[in-house]
């Protein structure tokens, strides 16, 4: 593995983490708020966006480990 290599590496590890990170938070914000409040309610918007951009994610990632391009 090149030293570029590496680094594209750890600048993808880096983002899926803050990914992940951001919908955990959106998932505690939905724990945390009033049910049927506009809090509760962009709690799950910003989950639902931040959860679909994760599985995106994934799906690129695997299609490349698999050998596809994306």
């Amino acid at each position: 593995m090149t030293a570029d290599q590496a680094l594209r590496v750890l600048r993808l590890q880096t983002a899926v983490n803050q990914m992940a990170g951001r919908y955990g938070m959106a998932c505690m914000a939905i724990a945390y708020a009033e049910v049927g409040s506009n809090e509760y309610t962009a709690a799950h918007r910003t989950a639902a966006r931040q959860y679909r951009a994760l599985m995106r994610l994934t799906e690129a990632l695997t299609t490349i480990a698999l050998g596809g391009t994306r």
